[in-house]
């Protein structure tokens, strides 16, 4: 779901900024600006989720990281974070 929710964004802001300036000016207001956040958020998020799928403790201490991982276990845990503050604006503060 929250992937579909990415990729939803990712295309909407596509769209936005594709259209030919000279046509359409587009309006850059906090929603938008909130909304380009949280596809950052997201892709970010998705990035350290992968890594961590993919590579265990002893993947990080072989390749001479010792202690790595769970520095990258906090910063996915930080863009969780993000995500959820970024999903909890008011979207009447925001348009």
């Amino acid at each position: 779901m929250k992937l579909l929710q990415l990729y939803a964004c990712i295309a909407s802001i596509s769209m936005t900024f594709a259209a030919p300036l000279r046509k359409r000016q587009v309006e850059i207001n906090d929603g938008l600006i909130a909304n380009y956040a949280l596809t950052l958020e997201f892709l970010e998020a998705e990035f350290y989720r992968q890594a961590l799928a993919k590579f265990n403790t002893c993947d990080f201490d072989a390749a001479g990281f010792h202690g790595v991982r769970e520095n990258v276990v906090r910063i996915f845990n930080d863009e969780k974070a993000h995500i959820k503050l970024l999903q909890g604006l008011s979207l009447s503060v925001l348009f």
